[in-house]
């Protein structure tokens, strides 16, 4: 799939590092249709980086303790600058994984983990009201391997 490995090759998109710090907690609920494109550019309609932008500062957890794939697999929102972002441990690096971010508003974002280890997260996406997040297993050769599973963050 020549989209996904567009999104690899922008190489921004993965953060190798603890995760974020924050207080509060949310929940979140499994989507049973949830409608993220995975496999966007981290840029492809995100409003930046929520640690360059500060709006990490005041992030909450808004679905905390889901996994997929043997990661965890985090929903993140900021009230001062209204948009949520995801966050995923990518387990191994002899997997890909896709993660993809879909606000209210209709606008996504995604990432690609291309092969390495570690905390991966998305740029932000305006967001008022809930917002999904998506995560794929593919293989290094590029095939789709274990299927996509979603949340949709609870009203």
């Amino acid at each position: 799939m020549k989209l996904r490995r567009t999104a690899a090759s922008l190489g921004a998109g993965v953060l190798i590092a603890g995760g974020f710090l924050a207080a509060g907690a949310g929940t979140a609920s499994a989507a049973t249709g949830a409608t993220v494109t995975p496999a966007l550019t981290r840029t492809s309609q995100g409003c930046g980086d929520p640690v360059t932008t500060g709006c990490n500062q005041d992030g909450i957890l808004v679905s905390p303790n889901l996994t997929a794939f043997g990661g965890g697999f985090d929903m993140w929102w900021s009230n001062t600058c209204g948009t949520n972002w995801a966050q995923y441990y990518v387990p191994d690096s002899s997997h890909d994984y896709v993660l993809s971010i879909l606000g209210s508003t209709g606008r996504q974002t995604g990432i690609h983990s291309h092969g390495v280890a570690g905390w991966a997260y998305t740029d932000q996406v305006q967001s008022p009201g809930a917002a999904s997040m998506c995560v794929e297993q593919w293989n290094l050769s590029d095939t789709y391997e274990s299927g996509v599973s979603c949340w949709r963050q609870s009203s």
